[in-house]
């Protein structure tokens, strides 16, 4: 396999590519980053790069190294584009409005989701990736604050999926910012007959809670429950929902009138944005 690999550097390529992919899946990001670099070395056609610089996109956005992520992403997108690959240029269109989204530049984010729509239908993609779209749209209008909007896109959603827990935590969450109590209840008994996964248990859970309390001085109960949330996705590193929790941890001591903790949060949030450029 060794000497096949030595005398053809395609083979070379696609073996360190394939085993960066593996290291990749195995969270050895360290690994997968030089197995990709090998593969850069001993072959230098640009689809081939093109191919390397979609997959390296991932590790870097694993680290949160977000302008070097966007920066590999779009010259494989303009390969990409070039040689007429038009699926992984709908991937690559995701992965920008990913990070549009962990930017919160939410129009950009969106019009980047919007161009994936008539990839998708020009594509005749399943229903489910229409579906995955118009809930990244709404979930982009819900952190921008415009709720009306978020609805319509939950709405083209649930036409193909109205099972889908994003969708219905989606729905509650946008219901109770617009303080239509009564429908972000109905939300929250679609969930509890629903949802089986602990992660949405804890944020129905939490919703739930916050839609109880609306109107209310929080209880302290209600506070832990955002912060369990909050602590969930710290352990994860996922820094987009880190920065939302956050906001509704800070949020409900302001209510409560706790300043102290309010300014720890506070200074957590902004240690997040500092470091990772949020």
């Amino acid at each position: 396999m060794e000497k096949i690999i030595d005398l053809d550097p395609k083979a070379g390529c696609l073996y360190w590519q394939y085993k960066g992919v593996k290291y990749y899946h195995n969270k050895k990001y360290h690994d997968a980053e030089m197995c990709f670099n090998e593969a850069s070395n001993v072959y230098s056609d640009e689809r081939y790069i093109a191919l390397n610089n979609y997959q390296r996109f991932f590790i870097f956005k694993k680290r949160n190294q977000l302008n070097e992520a966007k920066e590999l992403i779009e010259k494989a997108k303009d390969i990409f584009n070039k040689y007429g690959a038009f699926k992984r240029v709908y991937s690559c269109n995701m992965c920008v409005a990913d990070i549009y989204s962990h930017y919160h530049q939410y129009d950009l984010a969106i019009n980047q989701y919007r161009s994936c729509i008539y990839l998708a239908k020009l594509m005749h993609y399943t229903d489910n990736n229409l579906a995955i779209l118009y809930r990244n749209i709404a979930w982009n209008y819900i952190k921008a604050n415009q709720f009306e909007e978020a609805l319509k896109e939950l709405e083209n959603a649930k036409k193909i999926d109205k099972t889908n827990p994003l969708l219905i935590l989606y729905y509650i969450y946008s219901y109770f910012r617009m303080e239509q109590i009564d429908k972000a209840k109905e939300w929250i008994i679609i969930g509890r007959r629903r949802f089986t996964l602990s992660e949405y248990q804890n944020i129905l859970d939490l919703f739930s809670g916050l839609v109880r309390s609306y109107g209310k001085t929080p209880e302290t109960n209600l506070i832990q429950k955002a912060i369990k949330v909050y602590q969930y996705y710290q352990k994860l590193g996922d820094y987009e929902l880190i920065i939302f929790y956050l906001d509704i941890v800070i949020e409900l001591y302001e209510q409560k009138e706790d300043w102290e903790n309010a300014y720890f949060y506070l200074k957590d949030k902004n240690n997040y944005i500092s470091q990772y450029q949020i």
